[in-house]
């Protein structure tokens, strides 16, 4: 449910990766947890999957992970998502993976407001590591907000992120989940 695909270049084999909302966990896991599967593609050869429904999140909650939303930076695949992990309200964290799924990257807070729930997330890659995502924040001043990040990359296949900027785009909204380009 609400997959989201992005791809990276490995070499000269492009790899799709899909990262998407799955009930297919453990009892201690569910209701949903996000997976992630990615298909090579290669020169001249046919279309090889080469992970298949790698549980990405461990949250313990009724919101485990929604919403999840992918972007390609060429190397690697950041996705956002929402929780509600150990609160009442959903928040929303950005991580990254590798063209095998693998995640590369320790999650990333990017919502700020602990009095509102914050989720229904969008990221976009703008070149050079720069990156923004966006989720849409509820409570008595609904509002999308957008975040400037810029990826750290820290060797051994791992990245991090910084936050830049976090910015109200528009407010006040009803449900104003945020489309980013």
């Amino acid at each position: 449910e609400q997959s989201t695909v992005a791809h990276v270049t490995v070499g000269s084999d492009v790899y799709v990766v899909s990262i998407f909302m799955s009930s297919k966990v453990s009892d201690e896991d569910g209701p949903w947890q996000c997976k992630c599967s990615s298909m090579k593609l290669s020169p001249g050869g046919s279309p090889e999957l080469v992970a298949d429904q790698v549980q990405l999140t461990n949250n313990n909650n009724d919101r485990p992970c929604n919403h999840p939303k992918a972007v390609g930076d060429g190397q690697r695949i950041f996705w956002t998502y929402g929780t509600n992990n150990n609160s009442t309200n959903t928040r929303t964290y950005v991580t990254a993976v590798d063209h095998m799924c693998n995640t590369v990257m320790d999650e990333l807070r990017i919502s700020n407001d602990d009095n509102n729930n914050e989720g229904a997330p969008d990221i976009a890659y703008n070149g050079n590591g720069y990156i923004t995502a966006g989720y849409l924040s509820t409570g008595e001043n609904d509002r999308s907000v957008a975040v400037g990040l810029r990826s750290i990359d820290l060797g051994g296949g791992q990245v991090d992120a910084e936050i830049m900027y976090r910015k109200t785009v528009v407010t006040p909204s009803n449900i104003g989940r945020p489309s980013i380009v």
